[in-house]
């Protein structure tokens, strides 16, 4: 495995590709791109462009974690509400996740396919990131689904991640 000059694994042609999709969990990594993406979207975007990323390394090094966010939160506000058993919000939780996994490829692709209908061009890994990235307000609003009153707020991030998505 080779890495390249900030340390990090290249997971080009002739490497080992397993171990690079394994998720890297980096916390201060996710911390400072998600506060860079909700304070300052704009310049943000400007340095994404210039980052060379796969889809592997969005999914495996920002979106499994972020992604975990909502379904955590709604778990935990079920559970102290009462609302929610233990077992059956735990599956519920876990589908939920696999879901916004799996929808937020299947938005890139839809996103991938608009592009080239209105003149545009774009990647499946450039329409993922669009589309992971612009998700930030809305996963990390998510945690705070552990206390369900807040659940109202979620109209305000899906607002502000339109915007950024714009």
């Amino acid at each position: 495995m080779e890495a390249n000059k900030s340390g990090e694994q290249n997971c080009g042609e002739g490497n080992c590709m397993a171990s690079c999709l394994s998720p890297k969990f980096d916390a201060s990594y996710i911390i400072n791109k998600a506060k860079e993406i909700v304070t300052n979207p704009t310049g943000c975007w400007q340095v994404l462009k210039s980052q060379p990323e796969t889809i592997n390394d969005v999914y495996g090094r920002y979106v499994i974690f972020m992604a975990a966010l909502p379904p955590l939160g709604l778990y935990l506000g079920g559970v102290i509400s009462g609302y929610t058993a233990i077992t059956g919000g735990i599956v519920t939780a876990l589908v939920s996740y696999l879901f916004s996994l799996a929808g937020l490829y299947v938005g890139a692709v839809v996103i991938e396919f608009l592009a080239g209908k209105f003149g545009g061009s774009a990647s499946r890994t450039d329409s993922l990131r669009l589309l992971a990235y612009s998700s930030t307000p809305n996963y990390l609003m998510g945690i705070l689904y552990i206390i369900p009153p807040l659940a109202m707020l979620g109209l305000l991030t899906s607002l502000y991640s339109l915007y950024i998505f714009w």
